[in-house]
C-alpha cells in the first residue's frame, strides 16, 4: 500500500478529536473502530505480500483470513454495543472505513495534483 495512504488515514484519525466536542463516548467509539482499521490494513496487507511472495494460491487461500477480519470487525461493534456509556457504535463503524476514506483521499489528490501512481 502507498505510503501517503497510512499518513492520511492517520490524519483523519487524528481529525476525529473533533468529536470530543459532542460527547467522549463518539470519540472513542471513533478511535476504537480506527484502531481496528489499522489492525485491518496490516493484516490485509501482509496477507497480499505473503500470497503473491508464494506465488501459487487455491480457493481456500484467503477463506480464514477474511472469517478472522469479520471477526474483528464484528467484536469491535459488540463491545461498542455492550459498552454505549464509552463507545459509540455509529462512530466505531465509521472508524473501522477509515482505510476506505484514506484511500478515496489519495485518489482525489493524486488527480488534483496530476501525480501518477506508484
Amino acid at each position: 500500500m502507498r505510503k501517503e495512504i497510512y499518513r492520511y488515514a492517520l490524519g483523519i484519525a487524528l481529525a476525529g478529536i473533533v468529536l470530543l466536542f459532542f460527547g467522549y463516548q463518539y470519540l472513542l467509539g471513533y478511535w476504537l473502530g480506527c484502531i481496528g482499521a489499522f489492525i485491518l490494513m496490516y493484516r490485509t496487507e501482509t496477507f497480499w505480500n505473503e500470497i503473491l511472495d508464494q506465488g501459487e494460491s487455491t480457493k481456500f487461500t484467503g477463506i480464514f483470513h477474511w472469517l478472522i477480519n469479520y471477526g474483528i470487525m464484528a467484536i469491535l461493534l459488540v463491545i461498542s454495543a455492550k459498552f454505549p456509556q464509552y463507545f459509540n457504535v455509529i462512530t466505531c463503524a465509521i472508524g473501522l472505513m477509515l482505510v476506505k476514506f484514506a484511500a478515496i483521499l489519495d485518489s482525489i489528490v493524486d488527480r488534483h495534483l496530476g501525480r501518477k501512481k506508484v
